[in-house]
């Protein structure tokens, strides 16, 4: 099967995104792919280390309804290519914003679509860290693996990969692939991280990180002036290591756009681990 990671960068305009969105699945798409894995918070920009959101509401307005034009576009958009998208975006789970004590429901989710134009599988962020836990909400059930044409696959999720809880679960319960859809600055991640993900599982682990500002257009204006060594800034770096943790494939650190391998999910054996 031929996988396909897109790095790119998102503004904290929703339908710039889903342009953006668009345009770099029908990049993707000429190599014919089975799967294509897009970042985490394809929909807005946020970063766990600073408040990017006003207030809830606004949060909420950042935020897609799971029937609404975002999510159908990339629906067409697997089923034109006849291809699997994993696309992670914030979602209401309200349906209302403006709730009492602004608690309404906001998930960091990551959706699969399957060629047939269908949103199979939803899986919310499993652990939130820093000003995440101020405005979205945590799965409520652990990650499930997911059966394909191809083979088994899971997904993970933002810092999901820098302990081995999340994909030990999903190794011990026969996945073949993870999906791990990112918006981080650091790059240990990809130098460390995700290689070792998929070596200690012996499964193949693909993983899409973001590039350019993390925050919007304001805020990163100010940390520029006030200190411009901590910027937050995209590490990019977005790879597919094979289940040996060899590195198969990986983006430059700030460039825009997509890497392809052709993967074999029988070399993986994960039946082996304990």
């Amino acid at each position: 099967m031929r996988v396909v990671v897109s790095q790119f960068a998102t503004t904290f305009n929703v339908q710039e995104n889903l342009a953006t969105c668009i345009r770099m699945i029908n990049g993707a798409a000429v190599c014919k792919p089975s799967i294509i894995v897009l970042p985490e918070l394809c929909n807005t920009q946020f970063c766990n280390t600073q408040s990017c959101y006003v207030d809830h509401n606004q949060a909420w307005d950042q935020a897609l309804a799971t029937d609404g034009n975002f999510l159908q576009r990339i629906a067409e958009q697997a089923q034109q290519h006849n291809c699997y998208i994993v696309l992670n975006v914030t979602l209401r789970r309200d349906l209302l914003g403006d709730l009492p004590l602004n608690k309404s429901n906001i998930s960091i989710t990551t959706c699969l679509f399957s060629p047939l134009g269908k949103l199979i599988h939803q899986q919310d962020k499993q652990t939130l860290t820093g000003y995440e836990k101020d405005v979205f909400i945590s799965a409520s059930k652990v990650a499930e693996v997911v059966t394909t044409p191809f083979g088994k696959l899971g997904l993970l999720t933002g810092n999901e990969d820098m302990t081995f809880e999340a994909a030990r679960r999903l190794a011990l319960d026969g996945v073949q692939l993870m999906c791990h859809s990112n918006n981080a600055f650091a790059l240990d991640q990809s130098s460390l991280h995700g290689p070792a993900r998929a070596f200690e599982n012996k499964v193949f682990f693909v993983a899409a990180n973001k590039i350019g500002s993390l925050v919007p257009e304001q805020l990163s204006q100010q940390q520029s002036q006030q200190s411009p060594q901590q910027c937050l800034v995209g590490a990019g770096h977005s790879q597919i290591v094979a289940a040996n943790g060899r590195v198969l494939a990986e983006m430059p650190n700030s460039e825009e756009g997509f890497i392809f391998a052709d993967i074999d999910l029988a070399d993986c054996d994960s039946t082996n681990i304990k």
